[in-house]
Order: structure tokens, then sequence, then C-alpha cells
């Protein structure tokens, strides 16, 4: 019996210290996401400015020295294969830009200039073992008929000639290269693919789940492709395909970072280089530029700093300006993290047939809850590539460590989790891009039956209606959703709560709670003209309604207002009529009881509500914005600021319903305090309708703002967020434009903004060029991202 109970004791004791160990081990790797996710995402962390500053110090440079130069039926090909390679990758270039560009000057490659960040990007990837083939496009940029089969044919050549077959083949584009690469992985079976500053053309091609996984690398900054590029993650994953994203931000200029970044320049040149960015105030206190490189008049201020700078550094120079400025340049800076990734989808690709279930203690421990979720974050590949990780191990290895070591499963799981944990801290290491190339836009044929990310069948001789594209995104569709079920809820809250408090109202005798319960009840109302308007707003645009429906959210929100202000009225005159003639007693303790709960249900509706309102809703700081099409100024106060995005607008149906819970609340919290009054002073039952009066009054005051947007929007005015005289402005500074007359800028709903006008160009200027130019200045720098323009000539 004693043996027994120490062998009972001591068994308890090994469950206690296996508990022990797990929950110590996951309890720190929690702690660590908790200080990660709380650490400042909107900050400039210390992370975030201790990335890699210097360009050679890291990868031997030798790796790169004597690649192979080739010429294919007029294309060019470099290349180099280090020893045992794993990988395989094509690198796509951007627009004005070739494949000598990535590459040292050397006897084997003379014309090779070897710009800083493309050059990085080549030492990283043979340090990596990867196998690297860059081609040269034939024109400035690429293109997507003829082109596309010589690259496919050159690709598979070069696998073959080489033996290179059973090796993971992988691309990256920048900017142009970046579009090319999406299309070009319809034909190639890439393993994985990133693109670098490039949304894709997605919108273009028909997928199905052989499509490679996708790594999005892009700059914030660029507000209108950050916008396609979570537009288009979202398709990807519905389709099933694995997509991430990578988001690059600006970095601060010092006197030697020119010269740390790119071999060759000297020390004293880059300090010289900063104080003239200084002197004329090209950064800010802190060394953030204010405007892109490009658009930087620098050169123009060398003489009179008297600073020599060869001529083949000028262009390493406007690269590494545009780096910092983070808004379109190609970057060597996340080398890590993609190639990382490029490793890991690779993974992900080998094992769909491996076995989702592992022995642990002779019990099965599923993981495939986990292998089942496609990328829903930009951590999701990582994480799953850890998974798999843990699932290689052999089965009777797992299972022979836990029969010798009776803590290995716990040890195991927290293990695991530790490294979900680790990887988070790596993978947020978040930094920057760049190139200003063109925006490449294809007209692609999809046979019918076909669709598109966007969501619409492409059939020759049929457009589906200018505004169909916008209105049925992925992204529009789920926030439209989620605004219905928001409201749903509401209503069932109101509902339940009407009953309460006209029971309650009725038996206190108090005209304050039947206020609070008709409240509830024109929310009821309201909340179902709302959700009629946002459900005819999904309602496909056809030729008489051009636009679609979107104005329904306005007119519905405009009946919403109009019924507040009836009730109001109504009650108002009710508690006159009552200080005239006075009224009966009121019960103060059941009016402050049924006033608590209807707080309580208010609350949890302005919640529901409200979520939004937090989250999206305002996160932009106020910035004094001076933008031309020809530099972009920022006021130096908030140059700290990483982001440069959209002022969200919420829906005008949710805001509404928002407004009426909001003045719910008021009502409730004054009908609580007048019950507490009169529960203790019975007499002053004048408390009850003083109530009544004074937050009706407050409920008619929250709804003039939202009143205010409505009228806007139905007498087409321009929209606050725009300042048109800017726009104008913009326009005509940009070289070809002479002049912009009938300038329009109105809006079909909160947020969606429409532009047409026409613009005089110079006689010998390239018409589609310029019009170009302007619409992607409009759509970058405005968020106007419907846009007409009629060119004429002077």
């Amino acid at each position: 019996m004693l043996k027994r109970a120490d062998k009972g004791k001591s068994s308890h004791g090994s469950r206690i210290n296996q508990f022990g160990v797990l929950f110590f081990v996951v309890g720190i790797s929690l702690v660590a996401v908790l200080l990660f996710c709380f650490s400042g995402k909107n900050q400039r962390s210390e992370l975030e400015l201790e990335l890699p500053r210097h360009i050679s110090n890291n990868v031997n440079p030798e790796l790169q020295s004597h690649p192979t130069v080739e010429i294919q039926n007029g294309t060019q090909l470099i290349w180099k294969i280090p020893n045992s390679p794993k990988a395989v990758l094509f690198i796509a270039h951007g627009c004005h830009r070739k494949a000598f560009d990535f590459w040292e000057k050397s006897s084997d490659c003379p014309e090779c200039t070897g710009l800083p960040e493309e050059r990085f990007l080549i030492r990283f990837a043979l340090a990596r073992k990867f196998a690297v083939l860059t081609v040269s496009s034939a024109g400035n940029c690429w293109t997507f008929g003829k082109e596309k089969t010589i690259v496919e044919n050159i690709i598979k050549s070069w696998v073959k000639n080489h033996k290179l077959e059973r090796l993971p083949l992988v691309a990256l584009g920048a900017s142009s290269g970046g579009y090319f690469v999406s299309a070009l992985a319809t034909e190639l079976q890439f393993s994985s693919i990133v693109l670098m500053i490039a949304e894709g053309v997605f919108d273009q091609i028909s997928l199905s789940k052989q499509y490679p996984p996708t790594l999005f690398v892009h700059m914030p900054k660029d507000v209108y492709r950050q916008q396609k590029i979570r537009e288009f993650l979202e398709g990807l994953r519905m389709e099933g395909i694995d997509a991430a994203e990578i988001e690059c931000l600006d970095m601060p200029l010092s006197p030697d970072f020119l010269a740390d970044r790119i071999p060759g320049l000297d020390s004293d040149v880059s300090a010289k280089l900063f104080k003239l960015f200084q002197d004329m105030g090209f950064v800010d206190a802190k060394g953030y530029m204010k405007r892109d490189g490009r658009r930087t008049p620098w050169k123009q201020a060398l003489s009179g700093y008297k600073i020599s700078l060869e001529q083949r550094l000028v262009t390493p120079v406007e690269e590494e300006l545009n780096l910092a400025y983070a808004y379109h340049e190609m970057t060597s800076l996340q080398s890590d993290q993609i190639f990382n990734c490029f490793l890991t989808f690779d993974m992900l690709r080998n094992v769909e047939n491996l076995k989702r279930n592992v022995v642990v203690n002779s019990r099965p421990y599923s993981l495939e809850t986990d292998l089942e979720c496609s990328c829903t974050s930009k951590y999701g590949a990582i994480k799953k590539g850890i998974l798999l990780v843990c699932l290689r191990t052999n089965r009777q290895t797992l299972s022979r460590l836990s029969n010798s070591c009776p803590n290995f499963a716990s040890i195991y799981l927290s293990f695991y989790v530790f490294l979900i944990a680790q990887s988070l801290f790596y993978v947020e290491m978040e930094d920057h891009i760049h190139e200003y190339d063109h925006i490449v836009q294809i007209c692609g044929e999809v046979s019918s039956g076909e669709k598109s990310l966007v969501g619409i069948k492409k059939t020759c001789g049929e457009a589906p209606c200018g505004f169909s594209d916008a209105k049925t995104s992925s992204m529009e569709a789920q926030e439209r959703a989620a605004s219905i079920r928001k409201l749903l809820i509401a209503v069932l809250l109101c509902a339940i709560f009407i009953a309460v408090e006209v029971v309650g109202g009725i038996k206190a005798n108090s005209l304050a709670i039947l206020t609070d319960a008709a409240h509830l009840l024109s929310d009821v109302a309201a909340f179902a003209i709302s959700l009629f308007s946002l459900w005819a707003s999904g309602w496909k645009a056809n030729p008489q309604q051009s636009y679609g429906f979107f104005r329904m959210e306005i007119l519905g929100a405009l009946v919403s207002i109009q019924m507040i202000w009836l009730l109001a009225g109504i009650l108002v005159y009710e508690a006159i009529v009552r200080l005239k003639n006075g009224s009966g007693e009121v019960e103060g303790s059941l009016m402050f009881v049924v006033s608590a709960v209807g707080l309580l249900v208010n609350i949890a509706m302005a919640i529901l509500l409200g979520h939004d309102h937090g989250h999206g809703h305002n996160h932009c700081h106020d910035h004094e914005h001076g933008i031309t099409a020809t530099e972009h100024h920022h006021d130096e106060s908030h140059l700290s600021e990483v982001l440069v995005e959209k002022k969200k607008k919420r829906n005008v149906n949710i805001e509404g319903a928002y407004l009426h819970v909001l003045g719910d609340s008021i009502q409730s919290v004054g009908v609580m305090i007048g019950g507490a009054i009169i529960w203790y002073k019975p007499e002053w039952k004048i408390i009850d309708l003083i109530c009544t009066l004074v937050f009706s009054v407050i409920v008619l005051g929250t709804t003039i703002g939202m009143l205010r947007n409505i009228l806007e929007v139905l007498m087409e005015s321009t929209p606050r967020e725009i300042d048109a005289t800017m726009l104008e402005k913009g326009v005509c500074e940009i070289e070809e434009v002479v002049a912009v007359h009938e300038l329009h800028i109105w809006a079909i709903t909160v947020g969606k903004l429409l532009l047409a006008c026409h613009v005089k160009i110079r006689p010998g200027a390239e018409a589609d060029m310029v019009l170009d130019k302007i619409i992607d200045y409009i759509k970058r720098e405005h968020n106007i991202s419907h846009v007409t323009i009629q060119i004429e000539r002077q």
C-alpha cells in the first residue's frame, strides 16, 4: 500500500511538473506576444530604426562577381548559379531598369551598373543558395503579349539546360516587373512569387488554386496601391491561395546614410549632402524627407555647396533618397522576410499530403485547424510553416521521446507556442521600398464564364456599368454585411427592451421613461430604414442607375433623422403640457432601475455600432497638406507619422444608428439622475419633465453634423476632405498641362468620390501619357477613384 501510494504521489507530482513546464513556457510566450502587440505599432519602434543601413557588410561581395551574360533571340540574360543551389529565383526589373542594374560591373559584364538595392538583393539571394536569373525587357517596361511567351521559354530552357528542374522556382518582380510576374505565374509553376511595389493584375487574369502563394511588399504612403493590394489579398484568400503582405516605412537620413548604402560614395560627400538637405529644408528636424526624392531639387543645389558628385553616383543617390522617403522604390531591407517567405511557401506546397495528427503520449494532438487556415494575416504563412516544422518530426521519434521523458509533451507543445510568438517578432520588422515607375494597365481577355478577382465577368462587346467594379469589391461587400449584422443585433436588443420600458414607464408614471421607450421605438424604425438602405445600396448598377444605388444610404439616413426630430417634437410638446397642467405621482425607484437597465442596453449597442468608430474611422492625425503633382509637403511636426492614410468615412446608416443610441444613452443617464432625485425627494417630480425637455434638445443637437454631411452630398458640394483649389493647382503643375476648367468634384455617398474636368494640354504632348499622369496624381494624392477627364489641345 505504501509503495502504491508513493507511486500515485509520484504520478501526481509528474503531472504537476508537466503542467508547470507547460504553463511556464506558454506564459512566457503569451507575455512576449502581448508586449509585441502593445509596443506601439503606430510609432517608430526601436526595431524599425535598427534596420540594416550598411549595404556591404552583411554579405560577401564576391558572391556577385563574374555573372554570365547571354543574348537569346535578342533578349539579354544575366545569371549566376552558386554551389549546391537550393532554389531558382527569376527577377523582373521595373520600368527604365534592365537586368544589368542588378549586377556589379566586372570584366564579364562591363555594362553592369549595380544599383545599390538591386545589387544587394542579388547578393542576398546568392548567399541563401538561390540560383539567380535576371532578364531584360524589350522596351522600357514589360509587355504582356509575345514578351511573356519569350520569357516563359527562356526560363524553362535555362532551368533545363542547367539541370535545375527539381529545385523550387520562385519569382520576384518590382513595379512593372511585379505586374509581369503576376501574369507570368498563370503560365509557369512558380512555388511562390513576391510582388514589390506592385498590386499585380489579378483583376485581369483568371485564378485557380494552383496559382502560387503571393507576398506583396509595398509602401503605405502609396494609398491607391495599398487599397488595391488589400482588395487583391482578400480575393486571393477567398480563392484558397496563400497571400501575405509586408508594409515598408520611411527612415531618416543622417550624415553617413548615403555613404553606408552606396559603395564608392565618400563619407565626406555624404555628410555634405546631408548638410545641404538640412540647410535647404528638404528634411525635418529628425532627418525624415519632406518630399519624394524624385521631386526634391537637390541636384540643382549641388553647385552652390561646391559638392562634386560623380555622374555614376547620381542614380544610386536618387534611389536611396527614394528609399528613405518610402513611396515607390525597390528595397533590399526586407530581404530576410522575403526569402524566409519563399522557403515557407515552398514547404507548405510540399506537405499537402502530410498527415495532420501527431501522437504525443499515445494521444492524437490535432493541428488541423491551424493547418486549414489560409494566410489570414501577414503572419499566417510563417505560422503555418512553423507548425509544419513541428509536424515533420517523425511520429515514432515523438513516441519514444514521450515515453523516455515524462515532460516531453508539455515541452513540445510549449516550444510550438513559443515558436509562433517568436515568429511574430521577426515578421513585424517592416520597412521600406520604392521605384517610381508608371502603372502598367493591361487589357486582358478573359473568356466568358471566367471571373477575375473583382467578381465581374468580362465578355466581348459587353462592359459592366462604370461604377460596378468599385461596388462589388470584396472589401465593400464585407463592410456592408458587417453593418447589416450590427443593425440586426441592435434591432433585436431594442425590441426586447422597448417592452420593458413601456411596462416600467406606465407603472412608474414616468414620462421620461416613456420618452426613452418611444425613442427606442424610433430607433427600431430607423434601423429598419437603415437596413433597407444598406441592402439597396448593394444592388447592381444598371443603364438607368449607372452609379448604382449608393445614395439610398443617404436617403435612408435623412428619413432616420426626420423621425428623430418628429419624435423629439412630440415629447417636448407633451412635457410642456404636463408642466402647465401638472402630472401624477412618479415612482422614482422604478424609474431609476429601468433607466439603469436601459443605459446598459444602450452601452452594449454603442459598443456594437461604434466599434468601427475607433478602428479605422479616424486613425489619421490632422496634417497640413500642400501637395501638388510635383511635390509632397508635410508639416514638420508630423513627419514622424509613418503612414499617410485615407481618412475613412463610416457608413452613414451605421452613423445614424450610432447617433440614435448615443442620444438614448445620454437620455438614460439623465433619467437615472432624475429617478434618483425623485426617489430621494418624491415631491420633486418636475425633474421628470425637465429631463424630457433638456435631453430632447441634446438629442436633436447630435443630428446636426450628420445632417450637414447628408445635405452636402445631396447638394453635390465638393467634399470637405478635398481641397479643389489645391487639386487644380497640382494638375496644372504637370509639365504638359496648360489649363484646367470645368472641374467638378462630388460624392455619391459619404466617402465615395467622383471627379470630372477638362484639361488643356500642349500641342506636342502625348495625350495618353498626360492622362495617365493626371489620373495617377488624382488617385494617389486625393484618393478619388472614379475620375473622368476630357483632354483638349491648346
